[in-house]
């Protein structure tokens, strides 16, 4: 709710779009005053729709890179972020068929 609120709100802090639709900001302060649960859930999928559909934003995809290495390769980083692949703990061990 912050990140959409500041990003999309009228009066949002990091509003780059620099939109600012009374819809958008209903939903999105319906969603807010929720408490935690699945009416909450509904309500903040309901907020992202509208903000959607005043095209200020656009969901792009992100394709994930598939990791594979050598059977010789010890330790390598499984970074969901995918921002590491070998740290100081990695290793490859010595194989003197390859």
């Amino acid at each position: 709710m912050a990140y959409m609120f500041s990003d999309f709100a009228c009066a949002g802090s990091f509003n780059i779009a620099q939109l600012c639709d009374p819809a958008v900001d209903e939903a999105l302060a319906n969603a807010a005053m929720l408490p935690t649960g699945d009416e909450r859930r509904q309500a903040i999928s309901e907020a992202e729709a509208a903000i959607l559909r005043t095209d200020a934003a656009i969901p792009m995809l992100h394709e994930r890179v598939i990791q594979g290495e050598s059977a010789r390769v010890s330790n390598a980083e499984r970074d969901p972020r995918e921002r590491a692949l070998i740290t100081e703990q990695t290793t490859i061990d010595a194989d003197s068929d390859s």
